[in-house]
């Protein structure tokens, strides 16, 4: 999947199953959640940084992009995706069963 940023500028290709609709779509939900709950996102994906502030998972910065930034938050899902080991069907439906989750817990 070839990805563009909203003035259309290439900003990356990454190899990936789903359909862009769908990981747009699946983007706009996290950013709607809280910087809590994108913050436990990424922890329940076990996707953790080294350095991640007094959070679980991520960086204060990061979590302010991902909330803040579609562009941002694309390429850092995309990114996560590759980086996890693992086969991508399986990384995404700990994504999604997470997202669920979290989203349960208002």
């Amino acid at each position: 999947m070839r990805v563009y940023d909203d003035s259309n500028r290439y900003v990356g290709e990454y190899d990936i199953l789903i359909p862009a609709e769908q990981v747009d779509k699946f983007v706009k939900k996290v950013m709607a959640l809280s910087k809590k709950k994108i913050d436990q996102l990424w922890h329940e994906t076990r996707y953790i940084y080294s350095e991640k502030d007094n959070n679980l998972a991520l960086p204060n910065e990061r979590i302010n992009k991902i909330k803040n930034d579609f562009d941002f938050a694309k390429k850092d899902f995309l990114g996560v995706i590759g980086d996890i080991p693992g086969d991508e069907l399986e990384v995404i439906s700990i994504f999604l069963n997470s997202l669920k989750n979290i989203e349960a817990k208002k």
